[in-house]
């Protein structure tokens, strides 16, 4: 069993040219990191009869961190015109196959970990 993620660097901008009826709206977004990995995760039950892992509702925590280079700029926004945001998403991958996913937006200035639940 393990933890499969991707932190990922994206920006996206948005601006106005022209006016009346020559106003055109343009926008695009370019992703500018990718950081991949996995965690092992040990010790969850098995049931028995069938040796699959059993995971049963609630919360399960997992801590561990990732070094966002520190070149690399802080998440910021600009009213609607531009934004600079990482988002971790993360997979719990169980020998039966995908058990939970999830997604977090978090800073470059600040330390997280995830809490990956059912």
């Amino acid at each position: 069993e393990r933890i499969r993620f991707v932190l990922e660097g994206k920006e996206h901008t948005k601006f106005s040219t022209g006016s009346g009826e020559d106003r055109r709206n343009h926008s695009d977004s370019n992703i500018f990191m990718q950081i991949e990995g996995s965690l092992i995760v040990a010790d969850l039950p098995r049931d028995p009869a069938t040796n699959l892992t059993l995971v049963n509702p609630g919360s399960y925590t997992f801590p561990f961190s990732i070094v966002i280079p520190s070149y690399l700029p802080t998440s910021m926004k600009y009213q609607s015109y531009a934004r600079l945001e990482y988002k971790l998403k993360a997979e719990f991958v169980t020998r039966n196959g995908f058990l939970s996913s999830v997604g977090k937006i978090i800073s470059s200035d600040h330390k997280s970990s995830t809490c990956i639940q059912k």
